[in-house]
């Protein structure tokens, strides 16, 4: 081989090697340089946590926080969402002064603006809680950006933790959801309208203009916030042609517990879809319907799992009566009832 051709080789190499000592070294810089930031961060977060923590404990005036410990927005705001979660009422807002006082909301509705999603959404959960003037109109312009749904939720659910009451329309035109499925972030702010004033959501479900996606998910959240007073939307919307919203009403209905109920769910357990009979069977053992209890054995033989799981499941719940009509089918004949039967009373501790 030529003298020169292994010289090269021979350069290339220790070039090679070079470079790589070189590139391995730059990692471990930056990985000790990232040690050292997340240890300050940790430092930063134990003492603002502290001050914070203090805040309903000191005695006449109150001595601010460090301008130091806010100087970092995201982690103020994290901390500020840990905080809430262990402390309320007065020593919470004693907390949320010493933090205005500091210039932290400033710092963070400047954060709502930054590159980074996670900075951004952090922020936006923070300013739910300051409640100043500053703070809805930054969230509010949110609505309105292109920016990622994430964030457009969290800037709603702030709004609605500040006591405003933006319209649901706007809100679900801002969020630009399509008709395949509704995210599952929008259930928090339907749950909160829900709470507050579920007329508004009974009446933009007889609008009839959202999505089958988002009219499930109203009334799914209408369902769990027990809203008896939608009983005849929902009794109505049992009869729905999308099998989506005929299946979240069915699962309302069970939800309600009550009785004006049982003929609906005498329909819908011999509903065409497995998921609205499944949700029937489950309904009717919620809402203790013991005359529906032929319904709930005829679908012991459903072709479909879920629909038999379930309705063996809601005998159980309608007491002595169905845990012994569940009993004699597991010594029955009948394959699929008797597999499924003596499963659920074997899960039940019963048989």
């Amino acid at each position: 081989m030529d003298l020169s051709l292994l010289l090269l080789l021979w350069a290339s190499s220790i070039l090679l090697a070079g470079a790589s000592l070189v590139l391995m070294l730059v990692l471990i810089i930056l990985r000790w340089l990232r040690s050292i930031r997340m240890r300050r961060d940790k430092q930063i977060r134990d003492a603002l946590f502290h001050e914070l923590m203090m805040a309903g404990e000191e005695a006449g005036e109150q001595a601010d926080v460090p301008e130091t410990l806010v100087k970092r927005p995201r982690i103020t705001a994290q901390v500020l969402l840990e905080f809430s979660t262990l402390v309320r009422g007065g020593e919470f807002e004693a907390a949320l002064d010493k933090l205005r006082r500091a210039g932290a909301e400033r710092r963070i509705l400047a954060l709502l603006t930054s590159r980074n999603r996670e900075d951004c959404l952090a922020a936006a959960e923070a300013l739910g809680f300051f409640g100043t003037k500053q703070a809805r109109d930054a969230l509010t312009n949110v609505l309105s950006r292109r920016v990622s749904l994430r964030l457009k939720i969290a800037a709603g659910r702030a709004l609605l933790a500040m006591g405003e009451r933006p319209d649901i329309g706007d809100l679900l035109s801002a969020f630009d959801i399509d008709d395949t499925v509704a995210p599952g972030e929008l259930s928090a702010i339907l749950t909160a309208i829900a709470t507050g004033e579920p007329e508004v959501l009974s009446h933009r479900l007889e609008q009839d203009i959202d999505p089958p996606s988002v009219r499930a998910m109203m009334i799914d959240v209408m369902g769990r916030a027990r809203v008896y007073g939608a009983l005849p939307l929902l009794l109505s919307e049992a009869c729905n042609s999308d099998v989506r919203i005929r299946a979240a009403a069915v699962d309302a209905l069970g939800r309600l517990g009550l009785p004006e109920a049982k003929e609906t769910l005498a329909a819908a357990i011999d509903d065409p879809e497995p998921d609205v009979r499944a949700e029937a069977a489950e309904a009717i053992g919620q809402a203790a319907l013991v005359d529906l209890m032929p319904a709930l054995e005829a679908r012991l033989s459903d072709f479909d799992w879920g629909v038999r799981f379930r309705a063996a499941n809601a005998l159980v719940e309608l007491g002595e009566d169905g845990r012994k009509r569940l009993r004699l089918i597991a010594d029955g004949k009948g394959e699929r009832g008797a597999r499924t039967a003596a499963l659920v009373l074997a899960e039940r501790a019963m048989a």
